[in-house]
């Protein structure tokens, strides 16, 4: 797919879907060693769901974190659910299900970012922060593979 064309995409179905009832269905978070100089390696994954007439997002994110001294010191697992929603009735499954494989991602890294940055900052000195992402740039990416 081209670049132009997700562009296109991702502005045209802005406007038409919604998402909506985002929900925490896993939250997992747990301090294995010293937490002291940590370095994350993140994951994440994805899914589209459709179920009767609807279609849902999820989003799950995993960090794996170790200490300096090499030991697992930190696990994370958090999913998302989203709900998405057509504005009017022109828009039909096939339309919901493609955006929804498009955007899960941008839309539920917001909600998993401000959880994990919340929990992570009560259980240790230097909380874990999800990086930015180009979103647009990552779908070409994964596109070749």
């Amino acid at each position: 797919m081209e670049h132009n064309d997700l562009i296109k995409q991702y502005i045209v179905a802005k406007n038409s879907i919604q998402l909506k009832n985002v929900t925490l269905v896993e939250s997992n978070f747990k301090q294995l060693a010293n937490t002291n100089n940590l370095e994350h390696s993140l994951g994440f994954g994805y899914k589209v769901e459709q179920v009767n007439n609807k279609v849902y997002g999820y989003l799950s994110t995993s960090i794996k974190s170790k200490n300096e001294q090499g030991e697992d010191a930190l696990t994370i697992k958090v999913v998302y659910k989203g709900e998405y929603i057509p504005n009017d009735d022109s828009i039909d499954l096939e339309t919901l299900i493609q955006f929804a494989e498009i955007q899960t991602v941008p839309q539920l890294i917001a909600y998993a970012r401000a959880h994990i940055l919340s929990t992570s900052s009560q259980m240790i000195q230097e909380p874990v922060y999800l990086p930015t992402m180009d979103i647009i740039e990552s779908l070409i990416k994964n596109a070749d593979h």
